[in-house]
């Protein structure tokens, strides 16, 4: 959310005057909605929530290096 809250030209957020509650929940909508068709085109999903010596080794392996 941080990198598009203060964008202008993402009229599917709607317009930077709206609240930002407002916009956030734009944000959050179109992403739960588009979720299922991002990870069906996904070759691989990487859980970013653990720490990042596991994410690392999560792409790592992923990408077929290493154990």
């Amino acid at each position: 959310w941080t990198r598009v809250a203060n964008k202008t030209g993402r009229p599917l957020l709607g317009d930077v005057c709206d609240e930002e509650s407002s916009r956030f929940s734009k944000a959050a909508c179109l992403y739960e909605a588009r979720l299922p068709i991002y990870e069906s085109y996904c070759d691989i999903k990487i859980n970013a929530e653990e720490a990042q010596d596991a994410v690392v080794s999560q792409v790592i392996s992923a990408l077929g290096y290493g154990g």
